[in-house]
């Protein structure tokens, strides 16, 4: 991924809340290439590789914000990824599934209490009751 695709998924990110998106590039003969990695130290962003299992090639986003900020800007990153990038997403071909666990709660950060989610099922059950 050449630098000026990372630079502009940096500043997508940031329409998500994000500040910006760290990431490491493995690249040949196990050489990080990254401006974080001068932060973070060598020992650290090779711990990092290793658990992500990253190899040669590989590119490794990651962010550090409030979870939800970070969850929602990786989120937005995978899926453009897979839209544009990867080409995963085929616009024709429907493959359905069953979504069992939606989360019901959500944190408030700036209230410092939990708020319940308003799903899509919650909504179209009290669209219902009125």
């Amino acid at each position: 991924m050449p630098r000026s695709e990372i630079d502009a998924m940096t500043e997508f990110v940031k329409i998500y809340g994000a500040k910006g998106l760290a990431y490491i590039v493995l690249r040949p003969e196990g050489e990080l290439q990254s401006p974080i990695v001068k932060f973070l130290g060598d020992e650290l962003a090779r711990r990092i590789v290793a658990e992500t299992g990253a190899v040669e090639g590989d590119i490794i986003f990651f962010g550090a914000d409030i979870w939800r900020t970070v969850c929602a800007a990786l989120g937005a990153v995978r899926n453009e990824l897979g839209r544009n990038l990867l080409k995963l997403a085929r616009w024709d071909d429907w493959k359905f599934l069953w979504v069992i666990d939606f989360p019901l709660m959500s944190y408030d950060e700036a209230e410092n209490r939990l708020h319940a989610q308003k799903g899509i099922l919650a909504w179209c059950l009290g669209a219902l009751e009125r």
